[in-house]
């Protein structure tokens, strides 16, 4: 009986993190803004530059869509690295 409760949960635990991942566009936005951070222009001060910054950074961001998270990373000269993961319509960034 034990077993089939924990089965169920898991399979709950599972369905809701299936049906809440992160749309791309905030995976994007929230990346560039965790990569640049104080410098990336204020999205409803000045929008025009905001759209200028996102369309020339966006475009290193990489979205590995798994089925149940998204892993982003950004491509930053060579390398690329994992910047956060989004899984209950949440961004969790990692400290690099």
């Amino acid at each position: 009986m034990k077993k089939i409760i924990i089965i169920t949960l898991l399979a709950l635990v599972l369905a809701i993190a299936y049906f809440t991942k992160p749309d791309d566009k905030t995976c994007k936005e929230l990346a560039v803004k965790a990569v640049w951070g104080n410098i990336m222009p204020d999205k409803y001060g000045s929008p025009r530059f905001y759209s200028q910054f996102m369309n020339l950074y966006a475009n290193n961001i990489t979205i590995d869509d798994w089925l149940f998270f998204k892993i982003i990373n950004y491509k930053l000269g060579p390398k690329k690295n994992v910047v956060s993961i989004g899984a209950f319509k949440n961004i969790f960034f990692i400290k690099n």
